[in-house]
């Protein structure tokens, strides 16, 4: 990949905690926990220096987060629909073993077909990868910029602009109300931090 001017610093932070962890959360639109709101003042506060924008997903949690990173900053949030989290389907708030239980098949497909596999009801693994993807050079197109999302959105970012398989995302553990920082420049990205 290929960039036109000087290194860039990119900020992916993942929302705060919200209730019902441990279950598949992705279009669903609960709102932060105490304990998240407490994770995106740290997660403000972690930020080496100010970014010169703020985008963000439109889901509750992602924008419950944002307002209080991007105010601690002086920045006013812009909203993103394709930082959406993955839509799991039916599968929505449930936990892996409860799918496990339910629809053992579908599970042994999801496992095997990997990036082909659409979740009943829901979002194709490889479309959703590309859409977040297509967003790549806006996001650091204005200089440092911070992007409020979701675990999906970050790993796939990850490996987008590290230059790895899309199907490395799943190494990645982003925690809620962890940051990622990378260091964008014409010779490809460096991780600079990684659940600060």
């Amino acid at each position: 990949m290929a960039l036109k001017s000087a290194a860039t610093d990119l900020f992916l932070a993942r929302h705060g905690e919200v209730s019902g962890t441990g279950a598949y959360i992705g279009s669903s639109d609960p709102p932060l926990t105490e304990t998240g709101r407490s994770q995106a003042l740290t997660l403000a506060r972690a930020l080496p220096l100010s970014p010169v924008r703020c985008l963000c997903s439109p889901l509750l949690r992602a924008r419950q987060t944002a307002g209080i990173v991007a105010r601690y900053h002086d920045l006013a949030p812009e909203y993103i629909a394709d930082l959406r989290e993955i839509d799991f389907g039916r599968w929505e708030g449930l936990t892996f073993a409860d799918i496990e239980a339910s629809e053992a098949e579908l599970v042994g497909r999801w496992l095997s077909d990997g990036a082909d596999f659409t979740f009943p009801e829901g979002e194709n693994i490889r479309s959703f990868r590309r859409r977040v993807c297509a967003l790549a050079p806006a996001l650091t197109a204005l200089g440092n910029t911070l992007v409020v999302a979701h675990g999906g959105v970050i790993r796939a970012l990850i490996c987008y602009f590290l230059g790895l398989e899309l199907d490395e995302y799943l190494s990645f553990d982003v925690r809620p109300g962890g940051l990622t920082i990378l260091r964008i420049n014409k010779g490809g990205a460096t991780l600079k931090g990684f659940n600060l």
